[in-house]
């Protein structure tokens, strides 16, 4: 008799666009579509900045500023998906590489007890002497005397991907979440993620039997932020839309035919992080109901499906509708609908806009002493976005770099022609590396803007 608990697995590889997905992992998405009959979503966007927004959208349904909570304490009792699935009897992994950059534990707490059943990853600043396995890795001797990427002679993806193995061959007959993310692969570089290709295939074809009756899932967070791809017109595309696949179980293939078409479909419309959560709790509720054979006619009328899980998202396992990025829940900053015409970077209105933007970063640094004030060297790009409707004012993306740091900084910007005003709309994006320019400052979003004074802090 099939289960209708079914396992939900999740392996994120950090920066790493749907192009360039494709581009560096050709062997592993053969096997993806191949073997698994995964679906490829082409319009998958990303709804935050950097790893953490993105990652709580998935995870929670929340907005990570206004909705889920502390993001520098502690996040035991943050209210995190895996805690649901636990409820209903999974069993719960989560692993996480690159200790530098966690997603729980960088610039905050981390957490204090283990979050989940299985756990690979650093607990938090107040357990450091427990020395997890990862700092252990990352402070030995063997790891600087390896290449880069590797811990003597393994590369450092198959460690955690062995660890992976491990929970999934020794949890086979239970119903298991898990969250695998590997960070350090494509976090610095755009074309290092082509290393583990190899290796990520094996994997794949070693752990068919292990996977082919769970919802399964291979995406990435973001596109690459920083390399210097990300300066281009295609490289700022790239950033917005990670890549995702969808595995969905065999058994539930047999017995509802018309997912598969349902799925294929929604690859082809715009969706988000918000869509993957409330799939995600849609899976779950459908497990714990055992009401796979009542989804066979929701599918022929949505309506019927009443379920809110969130402010925001559909499930993809639903029938969507072409939308556009505010009904998908993409800020206007990410959004890539819109036609965009370049203009002149020496315009008045330009060096205005671009201005405004200094203006306001230095506004949101005032309070740190630490933080030099920017000043604008150039304006490096600068488009109007055809949106029909803005109504009264008009939209510009524009591209700056600041001097002292050498920032390069994207901004959607607002302008009412009328009341001669403008205003930054949404964030601000750092498009280039900045080290350890800003480690006086401890806020996520202002280590993007600050350029520390003092030379010991760089």
């Amino acid at each position: 008799m099939m289960s209708s608990k079914k396992s939900v697995i999740l392996i994120v590889f950090d920066s790493v666009s749907h192009s360039n997905f494709i581009r560096s992992m050709p062997k592993s998405l053969e096997v993806l579509s191949s073997l698994y009959k995964s679906h490829i979503f082409k319009g998958m966007s990303k709804i935050g900045d950097n790893s953490f927004p993105n990652a709580v959208a998935f995870l929670s349904g929340k907005h990570h500023q206004t909705e889920f909570g502390d993001v520098m304490g502690y996040f035991d009792e943050h209210p995190l998906i895996w805690k649901d699935f636990e409820k209903a009897g999974y069993t719960t992994y989560y692993a996480e590489d690159y200790p530098k950059f966690n997603l729980f534990s960088y610039l905050a707490g981390g957490f204090r007890r283990k979050p989940v059943h299985h756990y690979f990853s650093n607990l938090g600043r107040t357990h450091v002497y427990c020395r997890p396995y990862w700092l252990n890795v990352y402070g030995s001797f063997l790891h600087r005397r390896s290449k880069f990427l590797c811990y003597g002679n393994q590369a450092m993806h198959n460690i955690e991907l062995n660890y992976l193995s491990q929970f999934l061959r020794k949890n086979k007959d239970s119903p298991k979440f898990a969250l695998n993310w590997l960070t350090e692969l494509g976090h610095d570089y755009a074309n290092t993620i082509n290393v583990a290709d190899e290796d990520f295939a094996d994997f794949l074809r070693k752990h068919y039997d292990d996977l082919k009756e769970s919802f399964f899932f291979v995406l990435s967070d973001h596109g690459h932020r920083f390399d210097p791809i990300r300066q281009t017109r295609i490289g700022r595309i790239e950033e917005r839309f990670p890549f995702f696949s969808m595995h969905i179980p065999q058994c539930i293939q047999r017995k509802i035919p018309a997912l598969a078409g349902v799925i294929q479909q929604n690859t082809e419309v715009l969706t988000s992080f918000w869509d993957f959560y409330v799939t995600m709790r849609d899976i779950l509720d459908l497990g714990e109901s055992d009401s796979w054979d009542q989804m066979i006619s929701q599918l022929m009328d949505n309506s019927t499906w009443t379920h809110n899980y969130s402010k925001r998202g559909q499930s993809l396992l639903r029938p969507l509708s072409d939308r556009n990025c505010k009904e998908a829940g993409v800020p206007e900053e990410f959004c890539m609908c819109y036609p965009e015409t370049a203009v002149d970077t020496n315009s008045y209105l330009i060096t205005k806009l671009a201005q405004e933007l200094i203006l306001h970063l230095n506004r949101l640094l005032a309070e740190y002493n630490e933080c030099a004030p920017l000043t604008l060297s150039k304006v490096r790009h600068a488009t109007k976005i055809e949106d029909e409707f803005i109504g009264a004012e008009a939209k510009y993306r524009i591209t700056v770099e600041a001097t002292p740091s050498f920032a390069v900084f994207e901004a959607l910007m607002r302008y009412n022609k009328a009341a001669n005003t403008s205003v930054v709309h949404g964030n601000v994006n750092r498009v280039n590396s900045y080290g350890n320019q800003s480690i006086c400052v401890h806020e996520q979003e202002l280590r993007k803007y600050c350029y520390c004074t003092s030379t010991t802090a760089r």
